[in-house]
């Protein structure tokens, strides 16, 4: 949440409607990968499931098993260092 909040001050700094564009896109996209984790990649860190949201974004997420929820670890820039770790 706090990872999503500042992409979205950063962005509303340059244009409000941008922003807000993300913004929703980002729901859609979380959405749709709540509902569907399988078709999630692996991600770089083991454990982990990688949501591209828009080019330069990704969301990581906590490889969960079938009957536990998925949790979403970070919201990263992708010109950003990986963390090894979450």
């Amino acid at each position: 949440l706090m990872d999503r909040q500042a992409i979205y001050s950063e962005l509303a700094q340059q244009a409000e409607n941008i922003a807000q564009e993300w913004d929703k896109e980002l729901d859609i996209k979380l959405a749709h990968a709540m509902a569907n984790p399988a078709a999630l990649p692996a991600g770089r860190v083991q454990g982990t499931l990688e949501l591209v949201v828009l080019p330069h974004y990704v969301v990581v997420l906590q490889q969960a098993a079938a009957d536990e929820p998925i949790v979403a670890l970070r919201l990263l820039h992708i010109s950003k260092p990986w963390p090894e770790t979450f």
